[in-house]
Order: structure tokens, then sequence, then C-alpha cells
């Protein structure tokens, strides 16, 4: 089993520090790689559109309020 240690991570309470230099790499790579952009940008949408109807919009919105 793999430990916080073997991910390169520092441990730091119960939170895990993370590796800016290759956050900020792997956003350098998405921004010069199109082919990437277009999947994750018809993902994305494809999310979207699955998750945010109007029914559903309004379900989580009036979801709590009392109808009087």
């Amino acid at each position: 089993m793999a430990s916080i240690a073997d991910l390169g991570q520092d441990l730091m309470g119960y939170e895990l520090q993370a590796d800016v230099a290759h956050l900020a790499s792997q956003m350098m790579a998405s921004i010069h790689d199109p082919k990437w952009r277009r999947g994750a940008g018809r993902r994305a949408a494809e999310h979207a559109h699955s998750k945010l109807t109007w029914k559903q919009v309004t379900r989580d919105m009036l979801d709590g309020f009392e109808v009087f």
C-alpha cells in the first residue's frame, strides 16, 4: 500500500501540500495542447448538459423552501 511519502507530498496536519511546480507544468502543457483542450471542453460540456438542467437547478434552488 502506498504511503503519503510515496506520493512525493509533504504532510502538514491532515492536509496534503500541493506540488506547485508540477501543477504549473501540467497547466502549461494543457495550454499548449489543442487536442487535450478540445477533449476537455467536450467532456465539460457533456457534464454540464447532463447535470445542469432547468429542472435540476430549480429543484436545487427550492430545496429546503416550504411551499405555503
